[in-house]
């Protein structure tokens, strides 16, 4: 059982972390909007318009934290329990 968790937690730690660079293409956007990120991996969003802002946001949450979003909104309906 131990070999078994230092080989899942090696494999856990031992994988690539999520790249952030590359150019995407999202409809609905009014103007380029650019998603930089700092050596710490904190998002700064510069965008023309609030709207376009708001969208890059979302799109930075749902790359660095999509299953706790998943999971929140599971557990406000209350569906975790099933």
């Amino acid at each position: 059982l131990g070999v078994l968790c230092f080989m899942l937690l090696w494999w856990f730690l031992s994988r690539p972390l999520p790249e952030h660079d590359g150019t995407f293409e999202v409809a609905g956007i009014g103007a380029p909007l650019e998603i930089v990120r700092d050596h710490s991996s904190v998002p700064h969003i510069v965008g023309a318009s609030d709207a376009d802002v708001l969208l890059g946001l979302g799109h930075a949450h749902a790359r660095d934290r999509l299953w706790r979003m998943i999971m929140m909104r599971r557990t406000v309906q209350g569906l975790p329990s099933e």
